[in-house]
């Protein structure tokens, strides 16, 4: 698998590779009016993400093909401390989950949040996601006291903020 960064040149597999795999992913219990609305209006959202230097932006590829995405960096997180950093997103597309490329971008992005100098990692992850809820807890993540609840589309999503110690390489 290999990570490139989000550029003019491949954002549009960016746009196609996110909204693929936030739609496989979350189908179950995300409201498809929801998502649909999401797509029509990623144009906005990919430039605000382009614009945002705070955050960096992956897409995972392989053989040349978009497969997922990464983003993560400063935590926007009520009360942060300068050494946080959150994780905003792993989403791959459906027929790539098992296989571990979750864990190599995972691993990646703690990595190198490690070299920028983050000492915690925090991800907001809802109740409803349960693959993804087991995945962050087999990889040392820890649920929170905090909460916060989405409304999209009428539907109320109940979300845990995770955290997870990064250790600092010697």
């Amino acid at each position: 698998m290999e990570l490139r960064k989000l550029n003019n040149k491949n954002k549009d597999d960016f746009h196609k590779t996110y909204i693929s795999a936030l739609t496989e992913g979350f189908v179950d219990f995300v409201p498809y009016k929801w998502i649909s609305k999401f797509d029509s209006e990623f144009d906005k959202y990919i430039e605000e993400l382009m614009a945002d230097e705070t955050n960096e932006k992956l897409i995972c590829y392989l053989d040349n093909k978009s497969i997922g995405v990464v983003i993560y960096g400063k935590s926007t997180i009520e009360n942060a401390k300068s050494d946080d950093a959150l994780l905003d997103s792993i989403y791959f597309k459906k027929d790539f989950y098992g296989q571990g490329f979750a864990q190599k971008a995972l691993e990646y992005a703690e990595n190198d949040l490690i070299d920028k100098g983050y000492k915690k990692v925090f991800f907001w992850c809802s109740k409803e996601n349960k693959r993804a809820w087991h995945f962050y807890v087999n990889n040392g993540y820890v649920p929170t006291e905090k909460k916060r609840d989405d409304l999209l589309d009428g539907k109320t999503f109940h979300n845990i903020l995770f955290e997870k110690d990064l250790k600092v390489k010697k």
